[in-house]
């Protein structure tokens, strides 16, 4: 081959290269592979406060969902989706379909990729608490699409904490080491804190204490609102409550109405109408000083006062959260009512055996009163060994926000480490330190010092030097997932079906099958509360404190020093499970409930969103069972006429009643306010009534005419246990079975009559008449056994 050959053999090559490089070049910038780049952007980082989820690896992928900053409701809102570095944006026309509707305002999308929403339009969403649309990017030929979330964040809120302050606060909690005041001064310091690392523009915090009347705090907050600071803020409103409580001791008596009504006129006189209106009630005992909540929970004792001027679910109306503690008769109840009929709940507990009882209801109202938004992941207790602790906790993907609430006398000893996939993330998170507790809350995704996936296992370690026993709680900023679980009623009658439903979705999907399981722990009362006290051998009722001599003091009396009675009411663990219908709800029933008391439930889910990892929340309810379903063959009523010595032609009478259910159960002391007994107008007056404190009650009845039997009336709890003419008593099984014995022994001499003496068989015979006699007297009501 000649030189001229070889050359044009090396041309040849070199124009191959060149054709090479140029196809090369070409399939690199081929819409083809611009697609598989994508348009719009799937970095993390694009996204401040919102979230991608794993289908956004690949772009090409259907399932890729991009959550947004959040908006706020009646605020101005604008956001440009953020495009890959490559493509020119000038180039591209966006194209939005809206998927969910706003039943409030609406949102305005351009051509080039903003969203906005201005304060005059804010959009409120139709359902759940997001709007949920399509976003399709065209560049020449290169075409991409992706499902966006917009979570629209709460209304402002303005919330007052109505606090008691009677003498019974300076109680110890049964149980535990502190005094119901400083148990309750912890749990409100920690609840504002949480406050102030949830908040939002325009919320806003007030204050009433009651004793004997209502109490302002000082200043700043007197009888107004202060703003719920930011937890970065040099002055906080944690720290402003957490003073004025300490400025304040217990005293007096319990004045329950008067704080509820006033917290109804701070938040009428002082609020917009976008705000949500809260009331957030603690209380350990029954309210003694009118005006009193009338067991309708709407209603009080002075006619013209209502606790809200209108339906629950009004834009105007009042929510009312209640908390309770170691009391028993009305209050639970009278609790339960104030709550439901507002659209509230109600956390309670008879005993108040322990001091982070108050802790736990006050972290789960948070989540209550705040909505779908922050949830409770878990709650771990135990004492720290050498060792230390850690536990783990699954959080999804699209999660804004990690908070951990360490509480425990020895939290100046005890260390937290977070950490996920072996890498340690404590310097990235803020830690406040307290002489009862730790806090650590972490904003995510975690950019530093390299992105941080939010899916997975997050672990926290407790370690250090402690012998108490402490309790942690996780919280999750979570706008997506909704695990709706509350029970259909806040108070029950005893014997009624408890059916437990819930509901788990997530971005308004139905969760289901592998992706969600839910259990119910139910705590039952270990007995019947009412019917321990009526058997009770110790009947000591004088006054404690601010409780009056009654039920409440004897009640109180006994679990604070009785231990054996604790005992007996300490609650039974029974498991759940609730069984899935395949659609996002699962279903359980629980029948055994012939006890009255408080049933607590704390209802679990955990599970995995496709695209957003696994998953775990709980949340806590109280139900309280009141006593039903009486019982007429087993109740004892005792009824008495006599005449008044002063004027023959006028009668009164005494009925006794000392009721008793199906369940062999007696109601107890304390319930006269529930007993109803009535006559007939022209026959007699009702003209006292009195709790016997053994469970029985007595109602006189004046003015009766000569000769007059009345008709009576008498009602328990809303049940009817006795209508007609006055009751005569009723003749006990065994007064029969001995009259009976008597006959066969009068027979049975009579046959071996030539070997009994006259004188014995008359005397069964007078035995047999006086008996007969005694019964006539006692059916009649001379004679009361």
């Amino acid at each position: 081959m000649n030189h001229r050959d070889e050359r044009s053999l090396c041309g040849k090559g070199t124009s191959i290269f060149s054709v090479m490089f140029l196809f090369s070049l070409l399939l690199l910038f081929s819409p083809l592979n611009l697609y598989a780049q994508g348009i719009i952007s799937r970095d993390a980082a694009d996204y401040p406060s919102g979230s991608v989820n794993e289908a956004c690896i690949e772009s090409s992928s259907s399932g890729c969902i991009i959550t947004l900053p959040p908006a706020k409701y009646g605020e101005s809102y604008s956001f440009t989706i953020p495009i890959q570095p490559r493509v020119l944006r000038s180039d591209i026309n966006f194209v939005f379909t809206q998927l969910t509707a706003c039943s409030d305002g609406g949102i305005t999308f351009y051509s080039n990729g903003e969203i906005l929403i201005t304060s005059a339009t804010s959009c409120k969403p139709s359902v759940n608490n997001f709007i949920e649309f399509k976003i399709k990017a065209v560049s020449s030929d290169l075409t991409d699409s992706v499902k966006c979330y917009l979570p629209i964040l709460r209304d402002p809120i303005k919330i007052v904490l109505v606090l008691d302050m009677s003498g019974s606060m300076a109680l110890p909690v049964p149980g535990g080491s502190l005094s119901r005041w400083q148990a309750l001064k912890n749990s409100v310091e920690l609840f504002t804190q949480k406050l102030e690392v949830f908040k939002q523009d325009g919320d806003y915090i007030g204050v009433t204490y009651f004793s004997t009347d209502v109490i302002q705090p000082e200043s700043p907050i007197q009888s107004g609102f202060i703003p719920i600071s930011a937890a970065t803020d040099p002055t906080r409103s944690s720290a402003i409550i957490r003073v004025d409580m300490s400025g304040k001791e217990p005293t007096l008596k319990t004045a329950m109405g008067k704080g509820l009504l006033d917290a109804k006129l701070k938040l009428n006189e002082n609020n917009p109408i976008h705000a949500r209106k809260l009331v957030l009630l603690f209380t350990d005992g029954l309210q003694n000083v009118e005006p009193l909540v009338n067991p309708d929970g709407v209603s009080l004792s002075t006619a013209a006062s209502m606790l809200n001027s209108g339906p629950c679910d009004a834009i105007d109306s009042i929510r009312y959260y209640t908390i309770g503690m170691g009391s028993t008769t009305l209050a639970p109840e009278t609790l339960g009512q104030i709550a439901q009929s507002s659209g509230g709940i109600s956390l309670s507990t008879t005993t108040g055996s322990e001091d982070d009882d108050i802790d736990y209801f006050f972290q789960n109202q948070l989540a209550n009163m705040l909505g779908k938004s922050p949830q409770v992941v878990s709650r771990k207790t135990g004492v720290l060994s050498t060792s230390g602790v850690t536990y783990s906790y699954p959080i999804n993907g699209n999660v804004s926000t990690l908070y951990f609430e360490l509480i425990t006398p020895d939290a100046a000893n005890v260390t937290l480490k977070l950490d996920k996939d072996g890498k340690d993330l404590t310097p990235y998170a803020k830690l406040i330190n307290g002489s009862f507790y730790k806090s650590l809350s972490l904003s995510l995704p975690v950019m530093i010092p390299e992105l941080m996936k939010t899916e997975g296992i997050w672990n926290l370690t407790l370690s250090g030097s402690s012998t108490s026993k402490y309790s942690v709680v996780c919280y999750v900023d979570d706008h997506f997932l909704d695990f709706s679980c509350q029970p259909a009623k806040s108070v029950y009658t005893v014997g009624d079906h408890l059916y437990l439903k819930a509901k788990v979705s997530f971005a308004g999907q139905p969760l289901s099958g592998d992706a969600a399981k839910v259990q119910v722990m139910l705590l039952k009362p270990g007995d019947d509360a009412g019917d321990l006290l009526t058997r009770i051998k110790d009947k000591r009722n004088d006054s404690i404190n601010d409780v009056d001599p009654g039920a409440e003091a004897m009640y109180l009396r006994l679990i604070q020093n009785d231990k054996s009675f604790c005992k007996k009411l300490v609650p039974e663990n029974h498991i759940i499970d609730l069984k899935d219908d395949g659609k996002g709800q699962f279903n359980g029933e629980y029948k055994n409930t012939e006890l009255s008391g408080v049933y607590q439930l704390i209802f679990f889910v955990n599970g995995e969103i496709p695209g957003y990892g696994k998953f775990e929340r709980q949340k806590q309810y109280s139900t309280v069972f009141k006593f039903g379903q009486i019982s007429s063959r087993t109740t004892h009523i005792n009824a008495k006429i006599s005449s008044k010595s002063s004027d023959k032609s006028i009668n009164s009478a005494t009925i006794t009643v000392k009721p008793k259910n199906k369940f062999g159960h007696y109601l107890g002391q304390g319930f006269l306010s529930r007993i109803k007994v009535s006559v007939d107008s022209y026959q007699g007056v009702i003209s006292s009534s009195k709790d016997n404190l053994d469970g029985s009650y007595t109602f006189t009845i004046g003015n009766i005419p000569q000769n007059i039997k009345p008709d009576v009336r008498i009602v328990v709890m809303g049940e009817t246990l006795y209508l007609g003419k006055f009751p005569t008593p009723r003749v006990s099984f065994w007064q029969y079975f001995i009259l009976v014995l008597l006959i066969i022994i009068l027979i049975f001499l009579y046959i071996q009559g030539h070997t009994v003496q006259t004188l014995f068989r008359n005397l069964v015979w007078v035995l047999v008449i006086l008996w007969i006699l005694f019964l006539i007297l006692q059916k009649i009501g001379i004679i009361v056994f």
